[in-house]
């Protein structure tokens, strides 16, 4: 194998030297140059898209931040609606309610009236009744024909007691 001769180490040598020190003068000032300006272009991509990331993210927490007082009004202003709602239905409910109770209390009133004045007009038919009836049994029975008026106050005088 010609690369271990002893002889041609010197040359070997020397040619490893001038194609390492022409690699690292190419590599040195083309290639890793252009790598490192696109490596500094990603880096600085990556930058602006943390960045745009974080302002896009605060946009959206103030989105959400009004979002939700937003709903957190439309609660409180529903709340309301709700409560004055029941209050004026409760409202009408008692004056309902209260017109029942008046409609209802002049109907039993006007029902006790006219239920005295039927007991009034039984009673006099009654004592008028019984005043006729004393008078035609005092007659039958004992053959006396009794007035009127006599068996009127007799009537009264019980129906008194």
């Amino acid at each position: 194998m010609p690369q271990f001769d002893i002889a041609t180490f010197s040359a070997q040598i020397f040619w490893l030297f001038v194609i390492f020190a022409v690699l690292y003068f190419l590599m040195s000032k083309i290639a890793l140059p252009k790598v490192g300006e696109v490596l500094e272009r990603r880096q600085k991509t990556i930058e602006d898209n943390l960045g745009k990331a974080r302002a896009l993210k605060d946009e959206t927490d103030a989105a959400i931040a009004k979002y939700e007082a937003a709903l957190a009004e439309a609660r409180d202003a529903a709340q309301a609606d709700i409560r004055e709602a029941s209050e004026k239905a409760a409202a009408e409910q008692a004056k309902k309610t209260e017109a029942l109770v008046k409609k209802l209390s002049k109907k039993t009133s006007d029902a006790e009236k006219a239920i005295a004045d039927a007991k009034t007009d039984a009673l006099s038919g009654v004592a008028e009744a019984a005043s006729e009836i004393a008078r035609e049994a005092t007659e039958k029975l004992i053959g006396v024909k009794v007035q009127a008026k006599t068996a009127d106050k007799a009537v009264s005088a019980i129906v008194g007691e």
